[in-house]
């Protein structure tokens, strides 16, 4: 047995064998979440450079890492863990004096290209800006989109970006387009090749997220109440939460309830609902008055949450039964019911919560909760609920010396069952497996 849980650690042999491996279903949830359960090291990676994220696919109730993003490569992997392809993500460009042939080199600088992965990891966007070094004006800038394979799917160079501003892109799963959210310029723009098409007026704080299909764009931005008032005023302002199309159509504009300030919005996998949080404040630069979280069917019906609450971090259930929201400051994380908006399972953690997913039927949730000790040096404990229950099934601590310079979270991904659980480290990761 000890022989064979070592070769399984090896990152190869495992993959040949994924289809041997059996786990628990996701409908004994909670028969499992009344006595413990163990997880142990099932196979581990090393990589040379640092980790600077990692998106995972599923097979066959098995996960594995589908994109990483090294400090100066893009990987592309198979299911069987083997590199399919790769993009260097380091440049170097010659300033010049005069954008001319011939002229002189000023100096030699180094440009790190920005990566932005899809939610289930189908397209990457690729960005880099390039500038003259005397006046800061723009002279050069791609967006490369590729697919999971490592293949460019399209790609453009018209002005989309100032050069002071950095760049907020969400990607989309069904054909990598890309939803652009300026608040300098106050807009929100779909982007797909040469085509890019303005959706919406957006001049504070744009946030958005598309499904996991694509299908829908669900974003949260304020504007002015009036004219002649300040948009940094947050009394004079006013919050909508809005949802569209995947050609951008607006299908509805909703104001949240008791919010000014937008904090947070996710959408379900297949946009049946969609979740934002969001403040008021008493006076402008004032103190916090309120807070609230709304959740929004497709067609935009508010459904009142039982229990609301701020939240920072949230995640959806794959079949949108359950939505898990948590609080880094109460440090607490709720569960409700999309239907009915019920609350069905809160825990308040001594630490603050960083991440949390959820199985794809409800019925189990892995929460990362964070404590930083001796200034940087950082501890995550990993949690395992079965949520019908309500039970602690499996906790795990991580001492903070291998995390490296990489901020928190260090969980990436769990299983359709929460069978199994990966972790990105500084330089490795690593997956667990319920047994």
């Amino acid at each position: 047995m000890a022989d064979r849980r070592k070769s399984l650690c090896q990152f190869t042999a495992y993959f040949c064998l994924i289809g041997t491996l059996a786990l628990i279903a996701p409908g004994t949830a909670l028969s499992q979440a009344k006595r413990a359960v163990t997880y142990q090291v099932l196979w581990e990676k090393q990589y040379e450079n640092e980790i600077k994220s990692a998106i995972f696919g599923s097979q066959g109730g098995n996960i594995y890492p589908r994109i990483v993003v090294l400090e100066d490569k893009l990987l592309f992997l198979s299911s069987l863990g083997s590199v399919i392809n790769s993009l260097d993500l380091l440049y170097t460009r010659d300033m010049v004096e005069a954008n001319e042939p011939g002229a002189p080199v000023v100096e030699r600088i180094r440009i790190d290209a920005q990566v932005f992965l899809s939610r289930s990891g189908k397209y990457v966007a690729v960005f880099r800006v390039l500038t003259q070094t005397q006046n800061h004006e723009i002279v050069e800038r791609e967006l490369r989109i590729f697919n999971d394979r490592g293949e460019e799917v399209w790609r453009t160079v018209k002005p989309i970006l100032a050069y002071d501003e950095s760049p907020n892109f969400q990607v989309s799963d069904r054909d990598g387009s890309i939803a652009f959210m300026r608040s300098r310029f106050g807009g929100i723009r779909f982007l797909r090749g040469e085509n890019q098409r303005d959706i919406a007026y957006a001049p504070l704080q744009p946030a958005g997220r598309f499904s996991d299909d694509g299908e829908y764009f669900a974003a949260m931005f304020g504007e002015p109440m009036g004219e002649g008032q300040s948009s940094g005023d947050a009394v004079d302002r006013i919050l909508w939460v809005a949802l569209y199309d995947r050609s951008g159509r607006e299908l509805w504009k909703q104001e949240p309830t008791g919010a000014q300030i937008g904090v947070s919005i996710d959408i379900s996998s297949k946009g049946e609902y969609l979740v934002a949080s969001g403040r008021r404040m008493r006076a402008p630069r004032g103190p916090i008055e309120g807070v609230s979280a709304s959740l929004f069917d497709v067609g935009g019906k508010e459904i009142r949450l039982s229990e609301p609450m701020l939240f920072h971090r949230s995640s959806f259930s794959k079949n949108a039964r359950f939505v898990a929201l948590s609080n880094a400051v109460e440090r607490n994380v709720k569960v409700y019911e999309t239907a009915s908006g019920r609350s069905i399972f809160r825990r308040k953690f001594e630490y603050r919560p960083a991440k949390i997913l959820m199985s794809d039927d409800g019925s189990w949730l892995v929460v990362e909760t964070h404590m930083t000790v001796r200034h940087s040096h950082q501890h995550a404990r990993v949690s395992v609920f079965g949520v019908l229950a309500g039970d602690l099934v499996w906790s795990k601590t991580f001492e903070g010396a291998g995390f490296g310079i990489t901020p928190l979270p260090a969980l990436c991904a769990i299983s359709p069952s929460a069978g199994q659980i990966a972790f990105k480290f500084e330089d490795r990761l690593v997956c667990y497996a319920r047994e």
